[in-house]
């Protein structure tokens, strides 16, 4: 009689990946208007969201939390870059007077 020792680890009670998820989900949905945080840290979020969702881990609705915060600070922080960016490229531009208004 030859008991089996292998000891199956459970995925089930592990909420760190979940836990980092939310956090940096909502630390990217609070500083969406700096760029160049909140798209990396909100990727951050996805990628921890995806891997918990994935891999059946626990704190189902902590990673769905995670996901949809990384997502929209993310997508917040890409809206402000390109906002950035299109005004960057304005400022240079030179104004046209109108017609009838003459400067002396």
């Amino acid at each position: 009689m030859a008991q089996d020792s292998k000891v199956q680890p459970t995925n089930s009670g592990s909420v760190a990946f979940s836990v980092t998820s939310l956090v940096t989900g909502v630390v990217a949905f609070l500083t969406g208007w700096i760029f160049f945080l909140s798209i990396p840290v909100g990727a951050v979020a996805i990628v921890f969201a995806a891997i918990n969702l994935k891999k059946g881990y626990g704190g189902k609705g902590l990673a769905i939390a995670g996901l949809v915060t990384g997502i929209v600070g993310a997508a917040f922080g890409l809206g402000v870059l390109v906002l950035a960016i299109i005004g960057s490229l304005n400022a240079g531009a030179p104004s046209v007077p109108q017609p009838g208004y003459y400067t002396y």
